[in-house]
């Protein structure tokens, strides 16, 4: 499937022609999990992308999302406020694992 078109230069000529870029099968599969990683629940995303471990599945795609969460927060506050919530968080979640 013909996605788009770069310029390329040609060998013999040096000159810039140009070229075709394809998508293959594994673009589209690897543009249907990032699409849906925000969507569902990694156990969801794990068996539409046929995986055979969530290990997998998190390891490629919900390490993505988090970096584009954190790129929409950053956005609409300032990194510092951003690290001192997170910093709360994991203080908080420390307190709660601490409990017997």
């Amino acid at each position: 499937m013909k996605v788009d078109q770069r310029n390329a230069r040609n060998k013999k000529t040096k000159k810039l022609e140009p070229r075709p870029v394809f998508a293959s099968a594994h673009d589209l599969r690897r543009a249907f999990g990032e699409r849906w990683a925000h969507l569902v629940p990694s156990m969801i995303l794990r068996d539409l992308m046929r995986h055979a471990s969530v290990v997998t599945t998190e390891k490629y795609y919900v390490g993505i999302n988090a970096k584009k969460t954190l790129a929409t927060l950053r956005q609409y506050k300032s990194a510092s406020e951003v690290n001192s919530e997170v910093n709360e968080q994991e203080k908080g979640s420390s307190k709660i694992a601490e409990t017997p």
